[in-house]
């Protein structure tokens, strides 16, 4: 029987992305370029509650993913709902151009500044996933 594949944006999904790229050259490199910690975050919005994915790019530790909230304001912020962001990420990922269906409050300029981290850690942690909701 085959290994069933890990949820898009799940626990385990997160920690083996941040597995990945604790020893990651190109992508420890390219944070160790930044003036300071970044952090990109989606806000999701799912029933009457908050999903949280976000990207924390230091200098230091290099690219982190995480599920909570972030500890202060984002420099940029998703905001969307849940299940059409999943929708739109499993067309992505069939090949189809989908817009986000999102919305930003922040520095958009913020891409620019972590663009090299995150190609990196894009290149080191793109794993094959189920996309459906959690």
């Amino acid at each position: 029987m085959p290994a069933q594949k890990l949820l898009f944006m799940s626990t385990e999904h997160v920690e083996l992305m941040n597995r990945l790229l604790a020893d990651d050259a190109a992508s420890l490199e390219a944070c160790a370029a930044l003036p300071r910690r970044y952090t990109l975050a989606y806000e999701l919005s799912r029933d009457g509650g908050t999903v949280w994915w976000t990207m924390d790019f230091d200098p230091k530790t290099g690219v982190r993913f995480g599920l909570v909230a972030p500890e202060q304001p984002a420099d940029l912020t998703f905001h969307g709902g849940y299940r059409a962001m999943l929708d739109a990420t499993a067309r992505s990922k069939a090949g189809e151009q989908v817009p986000m269906p999102l919305t930003t409050s922040g520095d958009l300029k913020v891409m620019e500044v972590v663009g090299a981290a995150f190609a990196a850690a894009r290149s080191k942690a793109t794993i094959d996933t189920e996309i459906r909701e959690i």
